[in-house]
């Protein structure tokens, strides 16, 4: 499973950007959705804020909503995704990645109906090294974590207060 998180992390932070992506230029805003100048119809595709320094976020439209944001820097002509933001139809947040310096380092945020944290993951090199579970906002389920003897430790909590101690 853990192989497999970092697999999709991995592809998703690599993502090659080959479809025909808009600039802020070829697109307007009408009513909260996003209209393509040209064609004048609802945008279904990337569209590249390109800012200062290299820096930079992608921004991916599904029927004129938002659907997620990549925030990029470039060095050297490699550009590397830095922090993702990923949002339902409604456009509310559901998911969000960071990239530690474009290292093997991730965390990794889900976000519950009303925006709070749901669950939390930190991967090093493809590995959870936590794990934490959220219920409207306070400590619930479970929590995992390695410990710095490298061994793995488990808590539960239920609604804020810790259940089971670290085994």
């Amino acid at each position: 499973m853990n192989k497999i998180l970092f697999f999709l992390l991995l592809l998703n932070f690599s993502f090659s950007y080959s479809q025909e992506t808009l600039s802020q230029y070829d697109i307007y805003f009408k009513d909260g959705l996003v209209y393509h100048h040209a064609t004048k119809k609802l945008v279904s595709e990337s569209v590249d804020f390109k800012g200062k320094k290299g820096k930079g976020v992608i921004e991916e439209y599904e029927e004129g909503k938002l659907i997620s944001e990549k925030y990029y820097y470039s060095k050297e002509g490699k550009q590397t995704i830095y922090e993702e933001y990923y949002y339902d139809s409604t456009q509310k947040l559901i998911k969000r990645i960071r990239n530690f310096d474009g290292k093997d380092r991730y965390e990794v945020y889900s976000y519950d109906e009303n925006g709070k944290v749901k669950s939390y993951d930190y991967l090093l090199k493809g590995e959870i090294q936590q794990h934490k579970e959220y219920l409207n906002g306070k400590k619930h389920g479970i929590w995992y974590c390695i410990e710095k003897d490298g061994s793995p430790c488990e808590m539960k909590y239920e609604n804020g207060k810790k259940i089971k101690n670290c085994q």
